[in-house]
């Protein structure tokens, strides 16, 4: 296990495999991450003892500020193999047998949003928000704008994909995260209400309704402005314009020093 995973955690705890990116500060994503993520839902999806799946990060900052573009080649290769690498994660959150439940410890992030919305059930503390911080610059949701175009109010799924953050306790008026609770003792009272919780199959299907189709149709073409430019910024200075715009996502508690 420990050969398998360095940039995630998996274990059991009563019954529930515990999923955590653990890439700190910002637990970023890039492909090696997602395949880690990938194995580890293989895994829990094998493993007879585990009944749900939690899907957390590690720290109080963020769930994950997304993906890893300091990181990102400049080649279509190295595009390609994180679009794939994000199509056979989503293709497995969607189609696995058992529950999946995103607790998130921190704010979700362009990505790392992604992920959280393909949950079946999703928990958070009123202190995170969620955001896409490339959404500021023209970049599009590879997953996520069909699903909060459903979900939202129309106005509030626009803001929310340009750029603009929501806060937890906002995004569970609207029904977008479906659990806000305190902080104290977040994963305590998450795992009580991930023990109690059952999600047959069949309401799997409803809930991720016309997801399949989607994530068939992503394609690398959507990110080779990468290559060159992107509404004039770049490839050098992408990171770090991005960088900027995860800044007004941080959640509001306290950091921990």
């Amino acid at each position: 296990m420990k050969d398998l995973f360095n940039r995630v955690a998996f274990w059991n705890e009563d019954n529930i495999g515990v999923i955590v990116i653990k890439n700190q500060p910002l637990n970023l994503i890039d492909s090696d991450t997602l395949n880690q993520l990938s194995s580890a839902l293989t895994l829990a999806s094998s493993d007879a003892s585990l009944k749900w799946i939690m899907i957390s990060g590690a720290g109080d900052k963020f769930f994950s500020a997304g993906i890893d573009w300091e990181s990102l080649g400049n080649d279509y290769d190295s595009i390609s193999d994180l679009v794939n690498a994000v199509k056979t994660f989503a293709s497995l959150m969607i189609t696995i047998d058992k529950p999946v439940i995103g607790v998130l410890n921190g704010t979700a992030a362009g990505l790392g949003l992604e992920i959280a919305l393909l949950t079946d059930l999703l928990i958070a503390p009123s202190d995170v928000k969620l955001c896409n911080p490339e959404g500021e610059i023209g970049l599009p949701m590879l997953l996520g704008a069909p699903i909060l175009i459903k979900a939202l109010p129309r106005l509030r799924a626009i803001q929310l994909i340009s750029g603009e953050a929501m806060s937890a306790e906002e995004a569970g008026r609207l029904g977008l995260i479906h659990v806000v609770l305190p902080r104290d003792n977040l994963f305590g009272d998450a795992k009580s209400i991930i023990l109690k919780t059952r999600i047959d199959k069949y309401t799997r299907s409803f809930i991720h309704e016309d997801m399949e189709h989607v994530i068939k149709n992503i394609n690398p073409s959507l990110l080779e402005p990468l290559l060159s430019k992107c509404h004039g910024i770049s490839k050098n200075n992408l990171a770090s314009k991005i960088g900027e715009a995860r800044n007004k996502c941080l959640a509001t508690h306290p950091m921990k020093q």
